[in-house]
């Protein structure tokens, strides 16, 4: 009888042995697994105060962000629910301030998921600044045309007559960055007293058609002519306009390219209903809570085109999923112009990511609570993927050993589809029936099941090569050192 002990430091559940001399295992030899000992990551977390917090850096004049995670206790299979909760505080801890030499954080949105080798990535990126003329979808009789002969100055209009419906919109079926996303629009023309709604909405499924009430709208401003002479702007919240929620148009002249800006701003978790003044001047109309939704920006006109118009039309889209056409608009030289994000992005900017504790850090596959563990990862954007996969458990959360190097009387009938699949060879030596949610997994079965190696000559061992795999006979990511004992008889 002999012991074999296969020890092992790689990222995965893999057992390579190799001796100096030939091994050699008599005929009829038999085979058994005395024990098993690996670190897989854990499967459940409980996040407090003294685990839950991340600072991050973007760029390095602009200082250290702190966040902190919600306090939960995860299960086992509830990553997910971690990850969003993160990507949202990410998202919320960025805001901008009108002190922020560079802009960047215009445009910025986190996001946090699996990738596609089961690891988690935490990354962030900054939507582009444009018009997206052609990716708009217009009504019957809205058009875009350029305004005084310079086509940066887009402007949109209705049809030759008055409506009192929302036939005459207009949509751009991409929400705004999530982290400090806007969407900007100038009032260009405002001479007729049903005026236009500039807003967002929220159903991507809706067209022109079925976009038809101001249900559809989640956030905007109703412009109007009160009284036939006061200009202004009555809010609409959830699809309500509500004109004690208001602000009076200070300046105003008829295609002047220097009238007031309307913002819908995404900023500090908030959604903030913005008037830039000619002056410079900022005013905040109304700020809700934000809930990480998609918000898409719209136009409805209810005025003719020659009576109501909208200019200046900006957005920062998304920059994750889809993606807009991109052209040329130029800049806007008007005093009013509020702040714009960058022309161009510095790719020296200096950024990392520090987990304040082990424990979560190791939870998410980081070998490492500093992301990079020395320096700063130079670039516009930054990319912090983990080193090791998710252990994420199965509904029946076993685990096989198998053998590569040698035939054992081991059969298995699993089958990768819905379909029943007949017995074949598998070369398990056991099964491990269950888990453990605190990742450390020690396997020593109650007595030795030995398998026959029905070997009729002798066999010269030398290498020695076993896995342990999930049950669906993919890899298991492991940390540490995995130890396996084999008995051969």
């Amino acid at each position: 009888m002999r012991l074999l002990r296969l020890t092992t430091r790689k990222d995965v559940a893999e057992f390579n042995a190799t001796y100096n001399g030939d091994i050699v295992l008599p005929s009829n030899s038999k085979i058994a697994v005395q024990s098993a000992s690996i670190n897989t990551l854990p499967t459940t977390i409980l996040i407090d105060t003294t685990n839950g917090r991340i600072n991050y850096q973007i760029r390095e004049d602009l200082g250290e962000q702190e966040l902190f995670l919600t306090s939960r206790n995860y299960e086992a299979g509830e990553l997910e629910d971690l990850l969003k909760d993160m990507e949202t505080k990410l998202n919320e801890s960025v805001v901008y301030v009108n002190t922020d030499p560079s802009n960047k954080v215009l445009g910025l949105q986190w996001k946090v998921d699996l990738n596609g080798d089961n690891k988690v990535e935490i990354k962030y990126d900054i939507g582009r600044y444009n018009l997206f003329e052609t990716s708009w979808n217009l009504a019957t009789g809205v058009t875009f045309a350029s305004t005084g002969g310079d086509a940066r100055y887009k402007a949109l209009g209705g049809d030759a007559t008055a409506v009192t419906d929302f036939s005459r919109n207009a949509l751009l079926p991409f929400p705004i960055a999530k982290g400090c996303g806007f969407v900007r629009a100038r009032t260009r023309r405002l001479e007729n007293a049903d005026g236009f709604i500039f807003g967002v909405y929220e159903d991507a499924s809706l067209d022109n058609t079925s976009f038809n009430n101001i249900s559809k709208i989640k956030y905007g401003f109703r412009v109007t002519i009160a009284d036939g002479t006061n200009k202004v702007y009555h809010t609409i919240i959830e699809g309500v306009e509500d004109p004690n929620v208001s602000a009076t148009m200070d300046s105003y002249t008829q295609d002047n390219n220097d009238n007031e800006v309307m913002e819908i701003e995404v900023n500090g978790g908030n959604v903030n209903l913005n008037i830039y003044r000619t002056n410079g001047d900022l005013v905040q109309v109304n700020s809700i809570l934000y809930n990480q939704e998609n918000l898409l920006p719209c136009l409805t006109f209810f005025g003719t085109r020659a009576t109501t118009q909208a200019s200046f039309i900006r957005s920062t889209t998304s920059p994750f999923g889809n993606q807009p056409t991109f052209q040329s608009v130029g800049g806007d030289l008007a005093s009013s112009a509020p702040p714009q994000p960058p022309n161009q992005v510095n790719p020296n900017d200096k950024n990392n990511l520090i987990f304040q504790s082990p424990l979560l850090s190791s939870y998410l596959g980081f070998s490492n609570q500093r992301q990079p563990v020395g320096g700063d990862l130079e670039g516009a954007t930054a990319t912090y993927t983990a080193e090791n996969q998710y252990f994420k458990p199965q509904e029946a959360d076993a685990m096989l050993i198998q053998i590569q190097s040698l035939q054992v009387e081991s059969y298995d009938s699993y089958s990768d589809t819905i379909f029943p699949a007949g017995g074949q060879r598998a070369n398990i030596l056991s099964v491990i029936p269950q888990t453990q949610t605190s990742g450390k997994i020690v396997y020593e079965p109650p007595y030795l099941t030995f398998l026959d190696l029905n070997n009729r000559e002798p066999i010269s061992l030398r290498n020695l090569d076993i896995r342990i795999l999930r049950e669906d006979y993919s890899r298991i990511s492991i940390t540490g050192l995995g130890s396996l004992v084999v008995i051969i008889d």
